[in-house]
């Protein structure tokens, strides 16, 4: 019972955790292309989006990390899974990338809209 309710609670964490994590790169992330969006500098805007993409990819390989040490996945459970999440998070990552393309386009259309 003891050590259910501690894998419990590190599982707990590790999700508190990884939300942590993601919420702080979804706002650096908006942050950047909005900074990118208003920059007139190409070479900038290739700079900030090529760091957009290398921290969203710490962040996923992170998310994974923790994901295995918390579920402690057999070799047959982790064979079968694994290509089950990875199709997950490509799904996850259009459907983000659409949000960010959503958020640019509102930042620049934001001053022609009408009421």
């Amino acid at each position: 019972m003891e050590k259910t309710k501690t894998v419990w609670m590190l599982a707990l964490a590790m999700l508190v955790f990884v939300l942590g994590v993601l919420a702080q790169d979804r706002t650096q992330a908006k942050q950047a292309a909005v900074q990118a969006a208003t920059s007139p500098n190409s070479d900038t805007q290739k700079n900030t989006q090529e760091y957009i993409e290398l921290l969203r990819s710490d962040v996923r390989q992170q998310k994974a990390e923790v994901l295995g040490a918390v579920m402690q996945l057999s070799a047959a459970d982790a064979a079968k899974f694994w290509p089950i999440y990875a199709e997950y998070e490509a799904e996850l990552t259009k459907l983000n990338d659409l949000r960010v393309a959503n958020i640019q386009e509102y930042a620049r259309t934001y001053d022609h809209m009408t009421d």
